[in-house]
């Protein structure tokens, strides 16, 4: 009797399960549509671009640093996904370089490292991060924040991109080497 009514109870749990799992939400059920609802992000794939010039690059400012900050504005591009995509070039005052290639999502305020340059021989090295996608969110608070600073100064408008990647570029050729002001 007793196995009888265990049985009996998982019967009824199993079908109170399937009745609930077929049942659509009332929203489909209507024909209600979120606009407001989370929409799914696809990344679209990206070639890596070609090594920057650096007589090309376009310097921007990135807070109290010795380092110096650039961008390549043939690398700058709009993806279809709406991620910004640029190549940045790090000096330090004694000359070395650090070169990689990146992406900005405004919406959501994260970058993404694509690849790293090779200076020994000018070759791109795709980023192999644990990661499954890579994204990280930009930390406002860090004083140096070079993502941060391409974002507000010149990538986006709020959670949108600023324009086209001819504008971008024009924008930071506009506006130049910013620094703040001092009183």
């Amino acid at each position: 009797m007793r196995n009888a009514a265990r049985t009996l109870s998982v019967l009824a749990l199993a079908g109170l399960l399937a009745a609930c799992a077929s049942k659509k939400p009332a929203e489909e059920e209507e024909g209600i549509v979120d606009f407001f609802a989370p929409k799914p992000f696809h990344e679209t794939s990206v070639p890596l671009p070609a090594p920057p010039v650096d007589k090309d690059a376009i310097p921007f400012y990135v807070g109290q640093s010795p380092l110096k900050f650039a961008v390549d504005p043939k690398s700058v591009a709009v993806g279809s996904d709406d991620v910004v995509r640029y190549t940045v070039i790090i000096t330090s005052p004694s000359g070395a370089r650090n070169v990689s290639f990146e992406g900005i999502r405004c919406q959501t305020r994260e970058r993404k490292l694509y690849a790293t340059l090779r200076i020994s021989d000018n070759t791109w090295t795709r980023n192999m991060s644990k990661d499954e996608d890579g994204w990280q969110v930009m930390n406002s608070l860090a004083a140096n924040s070079y993502g941060r600073a391409l974002a507000n100064d010149y990538f986006c408008d709020g959670r949108t991109v600023a324009g086209s990647a001819q504008s971008l570029v024009q924008r930071m050729r506009n506006e130049g080497f910013r620094k703040p002001l001092t009183y």
